[in-house]
């Protein structure tokens, strides 16, 4: 199940709904705090789609929600692709053991819907909210 596929901007038949429940969720809290928010978010040169791109006070974070396999190599190029454009990536994943934990700034989503940052061990976002902390 592929989440990006060539010259598509909106959600395909091919992300799983769990994917597409993930990028709603996602985009809904930044821009109800007036952040701008765009999903499938593609890149000027065409060469990196964002699932979600939230953009506010001078920085961008590109959300990747992840639930497919995906490779440790592949998570870095995608990750590298991001910064070059001044995107800070940030994957999310409900799989405690995907190719993508300690390879990229994660997150992982349990059944409570809290978020636990990789490396320094704090909550992103509380159980009944998300708040954005840079």
């Amino acid at each position: 199940m592929a989440a990006h596929l060539p010259l598509t901007h909106a959600a395909t038949p091919q992300e799983s709904d769990k994917h597409k429940a993930m990028k709603e969720r996602i985009a809904r809290t930044p821009a109800r705090h007036g952040l701008d928010v765009e999903t499938e978010a593609r890149s000027p040169d065409g060469r990196v789609v964002t699932d979600v791109l939230v953009t506010g006070a001078g920085a961008r974070v590109g959300w990747e929600a992840q639930y497919s396999p995906i490779t440790a190599n592949t998570v870095r190029r995608r990750s590298a692709k991001a910064r070059e454009r001044n995107i800070a990536p940030l994957w999310v994943t409900s799989d405690d053991s995907s190719a993508l934990i300690d390879r990229a700034p994660w997150t992982l989503r349990t059944s409570s819907l809290s978020l636990r940052s990789a490396g320094r061990n704090r909550a992103l976002a509380p159980r009944s909210s998300t708040t954005w902390a840079p």
